[in-house]
């Protein structure tokens, strides 16, 4: 006997694996000596049986073998897989770990040795990269190894995620097409079969028969009350000819509630056959009506219009009903007899033909505007009635209204109008003569309450302006007072200190302090408290002499032009203010120029006569125009309001157009500001126009008038009630070698006087009790020969003046340490500085 041949025993092993296609290939490819199953050759016979079962299926099949459920599945099942394939040999676990919790369960129950079957289980797989839900109809069985224990698992299964989803839109179809029926303002049912069994019956159909449970019965079964009345009949004609029935306004006799005794119904319908593809009818789909209340609505409304008839031929004015074509669709007996034809006749006349000539194009445009408002409108105009005559008719019309909403016409009457229209002709010549005489007197009364309104609103802007300038130059006051002793100690700082650091911030401070003062100062000269030196002013010559400022301070896109009267003459002004005052204006014109423009100054000679916001008199006039931007009213109406400003933060402080305005009133002017946004602005300073060294008021003198000189080393009395100024007046003076008293009131001052007389009193023009000038004079009236130097930061010019005369010496805060020696008349305060 021969050895058997070791190939073909190992072909033979492989068998089973014959018919497997493209899994049965993989199979015998795969390196299964490294798995948990080991070599095929060595398979327990029963997984080699269950293999070979698998491989040859169509269907889906898997099975899962030994202690980690190695998985092995057939050419069906790759689709099930999707994105997993290939996972031949790999644990069941690892391959479906997304739904091991949901089948877990039933793997157990088949180890267990018991077989399962699921259909449509629901599972959320993750097998294309993403999560799908999808539905699968299978059966778990257990497998028995060669000693008859279970080793694995067996798995036949097909994917049902298609028909579950499909079964689910079609219930949703259904669901919707119900709720479609439901909705239907017409009752609907559909019937099948000879017997016209129930499918559907929608709400509006179960209403109409009182809610009976009628689906799944014979028509006859569910409504034995139709019986005898045709119905049945009709349905059974329509049933065996495939031919449709509609009734119309179909009377109908039905119980509407269980017990009830049958009620009359009238209905509109139709019985629909179905006809499938074959041609035979498989039922019958009813749809329809219930329109009793209708025709009870039809049968009224016929009693209302005869009755609207009969009163309208009552009445004893023209009345009609149109159609939306402006035809007439009813005429009464009034409308009739007023035109003098046939029913017909007057109800088919365009009314438009019997118009009067004047009226008629009128009449016609108001018609048709009133009709299109679809609101209730009147027509007043003359029509030829009968007789040929022109009589004055007035119609009031006012649009009807269909179900639907729509308008389907107009109800008009009229009234013969002409007796009061001829009245009314005469009645209009005497209120025409009365009225001309109101309209006078109206007039001239709205004339004087415009001129009382003018001059109230001057008023007010004067109080306005009034008050605004006492708070100004009130905190003008202070803003000096704080100031004083800050720029004081700081100049002794910048003098005494060499360091460089400390120099270079003091001077800095110093800097920042001079420009508060001079913030001050504008603010003083709209307070117009600033002690002014008013002469006259030459003003073509002050304008001529500040063309080349101009033209370096305005830049080289903004051209400058002049027009200078010869008869302008000379203004009362103080002339460095008035400089000021032009370069200020000449700034803002710039500012509204950014593109570049024109700046125009222009003089000559105002004579004002009204008397409002100036005296009458003559004045000279210096405009300055600039063709920028302009303001818009609201701007304009605050313009001259300190601190009010439309530039940047940074750009400017809101006090160059009240500073303008403050020096012109303090001359006994004003400023008038036109402006018009796009167009540009005009600021017009109006001035006083005085003869050439003529009289004129003394309004004060500088800022120091001349003292006599002291002694080198005098004893000087302070009297201010600031105790900081007081503190730096002492530290100033005393700097300067001089003996320094202090005193903070004019009492205290008084007291020091009885115990000796200084060389020198500075005294602080604005304390409590008794301000300077009072202190001066009781003062003067002990010690005629006092020297006393006034100290403010406030100006009170007249009060000053009135205690020791204009040219009394004054020294206003804040000032430098040399202004101080100046004021006081040491001849080495210049030196020590």
């Amino acid at each position: 006997m021969e050895p058997a041949d070791p190939t073909s025993k190992t072909l033979s092993s492989l068998s089973f694996l014959n018919e497997g296609g493209r899994m049965g290939a993989a199979i015998r490819s795969h390196d299964w000596p490294a798995s948990p199953l080991g070599p095929i050759e060595q398979w327990p016979q029963s997984l080699k049986t269950a293999v070979g079962i698998m491989l040859s299926s169509k269907f889906p099949m898997f099975l899962a073998w030994g202690p980690e459920l190695t998985f092995l599945y057939n050419d069906s099942y790759i689709d099930i897989l999707g994105a997993k394939h290939p996972a031949l040999g790999l644990p069941f676990q690892q391959i479906w770990s997304e739904i091991w919790s949901d089948i877990s369960p039933i793997i157990d129950q088949a180890l267990a040795g018991e077989a399962t079957y699921w259909e449509n289980l629901p599972l959320l797989m993750t097998r294309k990269g993403y999560e799908e839900q999808t539905w699968f109809t299978f059966s778990y069985s257990p497998l028995r190894g060669d000693s008859g224990s279970i080793e694995g698992m067996f798995c036949a299964c097909t994917e049902t995620t298609a028909t579950v989803l499909g079964e689910r839109r079609r219930e949703t179809e259904m669901e919707r097409l119900r709720t479609l029926f439901d909705r239907a303002p017409v009752f609907i049912a559909v019937l099948a079969g000879p017997d016209h069994v129930f499918e559907i019956a929608n709400l509006a159909y179960l209403r109409l028969i009182g809610g009976r449970e009628v689906i799944g019965k014979p028509a006859r079964e569910a409504l034995p009350d139709v019986r005898g009345q045709g119905f049945f009949d009709l349905l059974d004609q329509v049933y065996a000819t495939g031919e449709p029935y509609a009734g119309y306004s179909t009377e109908v006799s039905l119980a509407r509630s269980p017990g009830s005794p049958p009620e009359q119904r009238l209905v509109d319908f139709i019985y629909q056959p179905i006809v499938e593809e074959d041609g035979t009818v498989s039922g019958i789909f009813v749809a329809g009506t219930d329109v009793t209340e209708q025709r009870l609505v039809q049968l009224k409304l016929r009693e209302s219009e005869e009755r609207f008839r009969l009163i309208a031929d009552s009445a004893p004015v023209p009345m009609w009903v149109s159609n939306p074509d402006r035809t007439r669709s009813f005429v009464n007996k009034a409308y009739v007899e007023f035109l003098g034809m046939d029913y017909e006749e007057a109800a088919r006349l365009d009314w438009r033909t019997i118009l009067h000539p004047d009226d008629h194009d009128r009449i016609v445009a108001e018609s048709v505007a009133g009709e299109a408002s679809l609101k209730p409108f009147t027509l007043e105009g003359r029509y030829r009635n009968r007789d040929g005559e022109w009589r004055w008719i007035r119609s009031m019309s006012q649009p009807r209204w269909g179900p639907d909403g729509s308008v389907e016409g107009f109800i008009g009457v009229a009234h013969d109008i002409t007796e009061a229209k001829e009245a009314e002709a005469a009645l209009e010549g005497r209120v025409e003569a009365r009225t001309r005489d109101l309209v006078e007197a109206l007039e001239r009364l709205h004339q004087e309450v415009a001129e009382r309104e003018r001059a109230e609103e001057a008023l007010r802007q004067s109080q306005k302006m009034e008050a605004v300038g006492q708070l100004t130059g009130g905190i003008a006051h202070d803003f000096n007072n704080l100031l004083t002793p800050i720029i004081g100690g700081l100049e002794m700082i910048v003098r005494g200190v060499e360091e460089p650091r400390l120099k270079r911030l003091a001077q800095a401070a110093l800097d920042s302090g001079r420009r508060g003062a001079k913030l001050a100062t504008q603010l003083l000269a709209f307070s117009r408290l600033q002690r002014l030196a008013m002469k006259p002013v030459a003003v073509n010559g002050l304008i001529g002499d500040l063309r080349g400022i101009l033209h370096h301070t305005i830049g080289p896109n903004i051209a400058v032009e002049t027009n200078l009267a010869d008869d302008s003459g000379h203004a009362l002004c103080d002339t460095n203010q008035l400089e000021n005052a032009v370069l200020n204006l000449a700034i803002n014109a710039r500012d509204a120029m950014p593109e570049g423009g024109t700046l125009t100054i222009t003089t000559g000679l105002h004579n004002e006569a009204t008397g409002g916001d100036l005296a009458a008199g003559d004045y000279v006039c210096i405009a300055v125009s600039d063709t920028g931007h302009g303001m818009p009213p609201q701007v304009l109406a605050r313009a001259t309001e300190p601190f009010f400003s439309t530039k940047p933060v940074g750009k400017g402080t809101g006090l160059g157009l009240s500073q303008v305005y403050g020096v012109a009133q303090q001359a006994g002017g004003t400023v008038r500001i036109e402006s018009e946004e796009g167009r540009g602005t005009t600021v017009r300073i109006l001035l006083p126009h005085v003869a050439e060294g003529g009289d004129r008021p003394k309004v004060g003198g500088g800022s120091a008038g001349p003292v006599a000189p002291a002694p080198k080393a005098c004893r000087i009395l302070v009297v201010d009630d600031d105790p900081d100024v007081r503190s730096f007046l002492a530290d100033a003076l005393g700097a300067l070698g001089h003996e320094v008293e202090t005193t903070a009131s004019a009492d205290e001052a008084l007291r020091q006087l009885d115990n000796g007389a200084p060389d020198l009193m500075l005294v602080d023009f604005a304390m409590p009790g008794c301000n300077g000038a009072e202190l001066a004079r009781k003062v003067r009236g002990r010690r005629p020969d006092q020297r006393i130097v006034f100290v403010t930061g406030y100006a009170e010019s007249e009060q000053i003046d009135a205690a020791l005369g204009s040219d009394a010496p004054l020294l206003r805060k804040p000032f430098s340490m040399d202004e101080l020696a100046a004021a006081i008349g040491d001849p080495m305060g210049s030196a020590k500085a």
